[in-house]
């Protein structure tokens, strides 16, 4: 009812718009995509950001110097599905190549993440860091110090349609995406080229995509420069926010509503 009395509709990604419109609840030309992005904090130079800064911070969180971090940044609850991450931490803690190399990083709170620590620590991992969330200042300078970001949901239908913010604060820092969300997602991160796929639930793959990044450091940041580019172009907050703008203005012009 509320979809086809609107004025106008804003889906977040193109496959809710398609959704919406297969459905026959709105036409499609009431249709308008605007999606979520980064905000400024997260958009300031990469140029500012100095070997010292990252090393402190480096050191602070326990990450070795030369060691690959892996970061997943967000809420660990039910819908994020995080025992996959412990799951690949495990199988990179078996492989001789990874087991010292690569930190797999989780920042954040919620219901799941004391049971996920349990876990971690019965299965003897010393290849996983746990981190208390923190702001928005300061998730930026973790971003800039791990090599990568983890985009991660459950597998199911609905998640399918999303863009995660997970990945654009990845990209927004210039680093590259290890994607285990299908969808709408996952074909922003393959037709962008801005970072590696998984099969959400499956941690070879997780690993396996890990291990292509880890292995090859100068596609991994052209990746991350592709990412921060798109980013730049289409996903940044300010530029989304005139879009609005510009959509409410036109609704109120057709209204007759005066606005300034």
């Amino acid at each position: 009812l509320a979809y086809r009395h609107a004025d106008r509709i804003v889906a977040l990604t193109p496959a809710i718009a398609e959704d919406i419109a297969r459905r026959g609840l709105a036409r499609r030309e009431h249709i308008h995509i605007i999606p979520n992005g980064a905000d400024d904090a997260m958009l300031s130079p990469l140029s500012d950001v100095s070997q010292e800064q990252i090393a402190r911070t480096r050191d602070r969180l326990g990450w070795g110097k030369d060691q690959f971090v892996v970061l997943y940044a967000g809420a660990h609850g039910m819908a994020n599905d995080l025992m996959q991450m412990v799951d690949a931490a495990t199988l990179a803690a078996r492989d001789e190549t990874l087991r010292d190399h690569v930190v797999w990083a989780l920042i954040g709170d919620g219901p799941q993440k004391k049971g996920l620590m349990e876990e971690a620590k019965r299965r003897g991992l010393e290849n996983i860091r746990w981190h208390d969330g923190v702001g928005r200042a300061e998730i930026q300078q973790v971003f800039d110090a791990a090599d990568c970001g983890a985009a991660i949901l459950r597998r199911t239908e609905t998640f399918k349609t999303v863009y995660p913010n997970k990945i654009f604060d990845a990209m927004s820092r210039g680093k590259p995406v290890v994607c285990g969300v299908d969808g709408a997602a996952r074909m922003l991160v393959e037709q962008s080229s801005t970072g590696v796929y998984f099969e959400p639930g499956d941690a070879e793959q997780f690993v396996h995509a890990v291990r292509h990044l880890h292995e090859d450091r100068r596609r991994a940041a052209a990746y991350g420069e592709r990412g921060r580019a798109l980013i730049e172009r289409d996903f940044a907050r300010r530029d989304l926010a005139r879009r609005y703008e510009a959509l409410l203005q036109e609704i109120a012009s057709k209204r007759g509503i005066a606005h300034s």
